[in-house]
């Protein structure tokens, strides 16, 4: 008998759970520089976010996200391999428009080749912070644009823009 009221109750607060949640899928244009590199990479990259809105203003966001190909500079070739990051994201909503700001933490998996160092494989974690906009088609679709500098240390930086959509539960 308590498993089953065990699981009624969990079955009864599910949707609460999803109510406040939401997906999306974005795709990236970054720059990657590295203070040994000669000359910042041009890096693309498709990513899953994740998150859950504590209310109108707050949430807290999770991307994890793919390189899409490599780009070589001066015989040296970069690749963004993965990165997963953790946000605060907050915001105002005004009418269908959601501007909003995210400070967190990035975790970047690279990899850069040249002729004196063919794969050399490099992770970095850092503060992140950005700006965007989404806006409301419905009360579940939406789109997005921002501009993120996901990677902000003196040796490494990943920055850049991104345009997205995304699915409220």
């Amino acid at each position: 008998m308590k498993k089953v009221l065990l699981a009624l109750a969990i079955a009864s607060a599910a949707p609460l759970a999803f109510a406040n949640a939401y997906v999306g899928a974005t795709y990236n244009r970054y720059t990657f520089d590295e203070t040994d590199a000669i000359g910042d990479f041009g890096l693309n990259s498709l990513a899953i976010n994740g998150g859950y809105k504590f209310n109108d203003i707050i949430a807290a966001e999770a991307r994890i996200g793919f390189g899409l190909g490599d780009d070589t500079r001066n015989q040296q070739t970069a690749k963004l391999r993965n990165y997963l990051g953790l946000y605060a994201k907050a915001g105002i909503p005004l009418g269908g428009f959601y501007p909003y700001a995210l400070l967190g933490f990035t975790r970047g998996d690279f990899r850069r080749s040249s002729n004196l160092a063919p794969n050399a494989s490099t992770t970095e974690t850092g503060f992140s912070y950005g700006v965007g906009v989404a806006y409301n088609f419905s009360d579940q679709i939406s789109v997005n644009v921002e501009y993120a500098s996901l990677l902000s240390k003196s040796d490494a930086k990943l920055r850049g823009f991104s345009i997205g959509a995304g699915y409220n539960f």
